[in-house]
């Protein structure tokens, strides 16, 4: 899955527990919520809060691993 993040929004919810965000900061609480949210879904990489761009989400466990591995062998590229 491909998100267009924009400026401002956190790719996933922070890692400080008791740090909480706005959900219409939370990309991930977002996305989920376009596909039905029943499901965890699987952020490959990030970018920073303050950038906007594209973020690849996996919709599997495996799907992310598989990715994380082409990742590791640098059999992923940007165009």
């Amino acid at each position: 899955m491909i998100a267009d993040k924009p400026r401002g929004m956190y790719v996933h919810p922070p890692e400080d527990r008791n740090r909480l965000i706005p959900k219409h900061e939370n990309g991930m609480y977002l996305l989920k919520q376009q596909l039905g949210g029943d499901y965890y879904i699987y952020p490959l990489h990030r970018i920073d809060r303050a950038t906007s761009g594209v973020v690849v989400y996996a919709l599997s466990s495996k799907a992310a691993s598989e990715f994380g591995t082409a990742m590791r062998a640098r059999a992923v590229h940007k165009a």
